[in-house]
């Protein structure tokens, strides 16, 4: 079975895993990968290891990797409202996106408050 795609949420990578072929990402970037979904707050102290592998994915020329950032936010923001609802929402438009799901997200936007902001 192919994945499909990939959802991740505040994954730890650090970039001493190089040590370990078997968990270190940067080996396992290639072209061709699976659409992937990400998400991380700001603070997080496991977001310099993705910003080394978010550099090598757009090196590779990947364009279906979504990462959202939950500003000045720490490790594990998504796991509290209203972080939660907004991963949520963003999440379910990706899926859209790629058709594995359809419809609008089952919960509504807040008018007003903190946002996820997409990452280029």
């Amino acid at each position: 079975m192919d994945v499909v795609a990939y959802l991740l949420s505040n994954p730890a990578i650090k970039l001493s895993d190089s040590s370990d072929p078997e968990v270190d990402a940067l080996r396992h970037i290639r072209v061709g990968l699976a659409p992937a979904f990400v998400a991380f707050g700001t603070q997080d102290v496991w977001k310099p290891g993705w910003d080394v592998l978010w550099q090598k994915l757009k090196e590779q020329g990947n364009t279906t990797t979504e990462v959202w950032l939950a500003q000045g936010q720490p490790h594990g923001f998504c796991n509290k409202d209203p972080w939660m609802a907004l991963t949520f929402i963003q999440l379910d438009r990706f899926l859209v996106k790629q058709g594995l799901l359809k419809g609008e997200p089952g919960i509504s936007q807040p008018a007003t408050g903190p946002m996820l902001i997409r990452s280029e």
